[in-house]
């Protein structure tokens, strides 16, 4: 059988086999890394034939980078839903945005790692449509610091690509070190991981010369 013909115990039917697949890749990430596993055993889990995923990637690398695309697309989600629910102040829109890229990070620990391993942004795992995906998640970043720039709540000489960049460095370290247990924190220890990130986050921001946020203990 071919296609998702053996999909029909898992719930695959013909035209999400991409999805399932992407969705079983990033298992066997989690699992065990960027090398432990096959297309074959990709093909193998999903309940498909083993010639089934090269209708849609030529390779293992294909499929990796798929899945780290697919993961900034979520990362841009994440930020803009979290973004709407803080409301009009632009600020309170950073912070949560902030606040949002901790938790999709603490959420999903090998995905959040395999997103920024420096050797998929090169061939043959192809770059354009990670950086494509990338670019449109840090823009979402970009165009919060914008409206805030342009209401005057960053101080004189800040520009927006340096604003921005902080705040990405900031939210990028304090995820890493918390997923690394650097900070004397398990990674799912969620509400005590979301307090340091919220204090980390106002002080970058307040250094940034914004208002005074409300530190939470």
């Amino acid at each position: 059988m071919t296609g998702t013909a053996r999909g029909k115990g898992r719930g695959y039917h013909h035209g999400d086999l991409r999805a399932a697949l992407l969705r079983v890749g990033l298992e066997l990430v989690a699992e065990r890394g960027i090398t432990g596993f096959t297309l074959r055993e990709v093909a193998r889990r999903a309940g498909v034939s083993h010639a089934a995923p090269y209708h849609h990637f030529a390779d293992r690398g294909a499929l990796v980078s798929a899945i780290v695309a697919e993961s900034y697309s979520a990362l841009a989600a994440a930020l803009q839903h979290a973004a709407a629910q803080a409301g009009d102040d632009p600020i309170e829109r950073i912070q949560a945005m902030g606040e949002g890229y901790v938790g999709f990070a603490l959420a999903g620990p090998e995905r959040y790692r395999l997103m920024f391993r420096s050797e998929l942004a090169g061939d043959p795992f192809g770059a354009d449509s990670v950086n494509q995906a990338g670019a449109a998640a840090f823009g979402a970043l970009v165009s919060a610091v914008e409206s805030a720039h342009r209401a005057g709540r960053f101080a004189d000489g800040m520009d927006v690509g340096t604003v921005a960049t902080a705040c990405w460095a900031t939210v990028h370290g304090v995820s890493s070190l918390l997923l690394d247990g650097a900070l004397g924190i398990r990674p799912d220890q969620a509400e005590r991981a979301q307090q340091l990130a919220r204090r980390l986050i106002g002080i970058t921001l307040r250094g940034l010369g914004g208002p005074r946020e409300r530190m939470t203990a």
